[in-house]
């Protein structure tokens, strides 16, 4: 339909309005610079290199490292030049724009209408889930392994006051057979610094891509919302007033937005 044909180029031209214009010098979002370094089909020493620096940005985050220097030095420095603007941010992810996802959504839509003999319900749910699944079960392993080292620490630190206390008891009894402290003891405080570190990873792992899939599974419904409501007839827009589509887009993605952020937290508690 024309009006659909509309939206999704609207839409279009919203995510790519920064692509074509001539002053845009936005650098690709990391992840897909990686994926599209032409070291791909280099030595497998040169590729090796690649993956292990997409793996560091990927958990440190340093690609952000050139954005927090420039902030800083808005501080001493308040020339124009120096100052942060859109284009020293990262474009969107290709697999994150509006018209990606709104493509994506009804593509996926219309299968499960068709396996599940139009049980609209069903299909929606499923089509949900296969937009977040790429981000929302990592997220949810990345919360495992948190979670996990969390439960650890306080056993290390229970054994770890466990065997000082023995050592000192022994001390005062003037056991001559008393074991070295300090072979009694590292092994505990290895353990309790290499979980804290993990949990620290994992933990901020786990909520970039709680984040990630919220902003997917609300960009994704909004968009189909807006499609949706442009391409309606008039018998199909009698009593749909712009108070509902405004409260669908503004309050209901919202909350499915924060059932992302918060999901994984029903079973983690």
């Amino acid at each position: 339909m024309p009006q659909n044909r509309k939206a999704a180029t609207l839409s279009h031209e919203h995510d790519t309005w920064n692509d074509n214009d001539e002053s845009n010098t936005k650098l690709p979002w990391p992840d897909e610079i990686m994926k599209n370094d032409p070291t791909s089909s280099a030595t497998l020493c040169a590729r090796t290199s690649c993956w292990i620096h997409a793996i560091y940005n990927r958990w440190t985050y340093s690609y952000m490292n050139r954005i927090f220097k420039k902030g800083a030095l808005q501080k001493n420095n308040k020339s124009a030049e120096n100052q942060l603007t859109q284009n020293d941010l990262y474009s969107i992810p290709t697999t994150m724009k509006a018209s990606v996802l709104g493509s994506k959504f009804w593509k996926k839509y219309n299968e499960q209408q068709q396996l599940q003999q139009k049980d609209n319900k069903n299909a929606f749910f499923k089509t949900l889930w296969y937009l977040v699944a790429p981000t929302f079960v990592p997220a949810g392993m990345c919360q495992i392994v948190a979670l996990t080292s969390q439960i650890l620490v306080p056993i290390c630190v229970m054994q770890l006051l466990s065997a000082l206390e023995d050592h000192a008891a022994s001390s005062l009894s003037g056991d001559q057979n008393t074991s070295n402290l300090f072979h009694d003891t590292i092994l505990y405080v290895i353990l309790i610094f290499i979980l804290s570190i993990i949990n620290g990873f994992c933990t901020h792992r786990y909520q970039f891509l709680s984040y990630q899939s919220g902003i997917v599974i609300r960009t994704a419904v909004t968009s189909a919302i807006y499609e949706k409501s442009l391409s309606l007839s008039p018998m199909g827009k009698e009593g749909l007033t712009s108070g509902n589509v405004t409260n669908l887009v503004a309050t209901d993605t919202q909350k499915l937005f924060e059932v992302m952020h918060d999901g994984h937290m029903i079973w983690s508690c």
